[in-house]
């Protein structure tokens, strides 16, 4: 699947970014972002994900593939640093290290997707590539030649003799003991509670010059098994499967998605696998935003959203009453569904879109010469010249910045060329006029019937044609023009 260079605009006009940022959160070195901002081409497609992720919700599996990747990630780290190793005995022992860590992650990631048996097609693919990989010829001769030289490293034994600044390398005789053991206990009582310093380096340093004295010294005296390392590292240079690791990436993405889905239940939120069907409108049942479900505080209001017949909603309403939300959470819902994610809804059936085109409010840019006006026609433009059949477009506020009468002008020419498209879309508006559009569901963001100055941030379907929401404050605070009157007359 191809994908962009950059996040699309709608990635930050939806607050996806900073869904993101909260889920990427620890999982730089897999470049995720990228895999987000593209909707999946088929609905097969999008299945295939869910049922990776269902499976790997099992905690057999889940498991399994989080030992792995642990494992993987062990070796990469140690292959990085041993490409910054200059002393070819430090860097040969640490690839040496990657490689018996290669083995052992491969070994048991192959005997756990053996007794797991998942049933997802991804999962089962998996399962057949490491059943091979482990079984094949070069595999086994690869763990085979490590083990040998493992041992032949670890049974070196050599004692130091430190007199001032002198220091003196000899083999270790069989009466002599190893101290290390006994030197650790003495001084863990002084670690116990010891905290990580900021900027603690988590992989292995260079050595200094008086360890490479020492280690070229060490490799003197034990000829042999140095041969042998530097044999191995010789025979085996690319020794980790480059499919696998690009498996372990995509296994990260899917562990993303459940981590999400985990955070919502955890909030106390509903969680659903969507429905994905090309021909389907929307329909939502408890759907919160996204954004504000990741990083929720306090109490937070579904919504729903039924669209039939119509491919485009018209939200009218008070200026904070939620309409930027809705909207917000309508096209981040469809675009987390369209990746094969869990979304935050007690119920969601969705499009698959081939793109979500958004136009929301800019911050003015004083080195941009155009008026708001005039960016607002640039950008239409754009969206309606990108847009197919199988678009989603969330407009916010469009022309704002012009006067009722030309707001209401250029709104309708572009509303009737978006329904001649058939898009599927969210246009949030003060226009009213644009609600009662025929082919078009009108929605209202409401207030309280008690007190109309109260937002209730839901947004339902009815007519927009009822009074404005200053009208409606104006006449429970008494300046209406009647309640001015009757003041007047007194």
């Amino acid at each position: 699947m191809d994908v962009p260079a950059t996040a699309p605009p709608s990635i930050a006009d939806l607050a996806l970014d900073r869904v993101l940022a909260t889920l990427l959160a620890g999982r730089a070195e897999y470049h995720l972002e990228e895999w987000f901002w593209k909707p999946l081409e088929t609905v097969d497609a999008v299945a295939y994900r869910q049922e990776a992720m269902r499976d790997l919700d099992r905690p057999d599996l889940g498991g399994a593939v989080r030992d792995f990747s642990d494992g993987v990630r062990r070796v990469r780290h140690a292959l990085r640093s041993a490409g910054g190793f200059e002393h070819p005995v430090q860097r040969r022992v640490t690839v040496l290290d990657a490689a018996t860590t290669w083995v052992a992650t491969v070994q048991r990631f192959a005997a756990a997707l053996e007794s797991a048996h998942p049933t997802s097609r991804a999962l089962r693919a998996l399962a057949e590539s490491v059943t091979a990989l482990a079984g094949s010829a070069d595999f086994r001769r690869l763990a085979a030649d490590s083990a040998k030289v493992r041992d032949a490293v670890d049974g070196i034994a050599y004692v130091l003799h430190v007199a001032g600044d002198r220091v003196e390398v000899s083999r270790a005789t069989s009466t002599e003991g190893d101290y290390a053991a006994e030197i650790e206990a003495v001084f863990a009582g002084f670690r116990r509670g010891e905290r990580p310093r900021a900027g603690h380096a988590t992989e292995r340093a260079g050595m200094d010059h008086v360890e490479e004295a020492i280690a070229d010294r060490v490799a003197g005296l034990f000829p042999r098994p140095f041969a042998l390392l530097e044999r191995f590292i010789a025979e085996h240079p690319d020794f980790v499967d480059a499919s696998l690791l690009a498996a372990e990436r995509e296994v990260q993405f899917h562990l993303v998605g459940l981590e999400f889905a985990d955070r919502l239940r955890a909030s106390g939120l509903p969680v659903c696998w969507p429905e994905v069907d090309a021909d389907r409108a929307i329909d939502l049942v408890g759907a919160h935003d996204p954004a504000l479900a990741i990083q929720r505080h306090g109490e937070l209001v579904a919504n729903d959203l039924h669209l039939a017949d119509e491919r485009i909603a018209v939200v009218t309403g008070p200026n904070q009453g939620g309409k930027t939300t809705f909207a917000r959470m309508v096209g981040a819902i469809v675009h987390l569904a369209a990746l094969g994610l869990p979304v935050p809804a007690e119920h969601a059936t969705v499009p698959l879109p081939d793109r979500v085109l958004t136009h929301f409010g800019r911050t003015e840019d004083l080195a941009d010469q155009r008026g708001a006006l005039e960016d607002d026609l640039v950008r239409l433009r754009d969206i309606l010249d990108a847009a197919t059949p199988r678009s989603l477009l969330i407009l916010n506020e469009v022309f704002a910045s012009t006067t009722v009468a030309d707001a209401v002008e250029l709104s309708r020419a572009t509303l009737d060329r978006v329904l001649a498209l058939g898009c599927c879309g969210i246009w949030v508006t003060f226009l009213t006029e644009l609600a009662e559009v025929p082919g078009v569901a009108s929605l209202v963001s409401q207030v309280d019937p008690a007190d109309p100055s109260v937002r209730t941030f839901r947004v339902v379907r009815q007519s927009a044609g009822g009074p404005t929401w200053a009208e409606a404050l104006a006449v429970a605070e008494g300046l209406d023009r009647a309640s001015l009157r009757r003041r007047l007359a007194r």
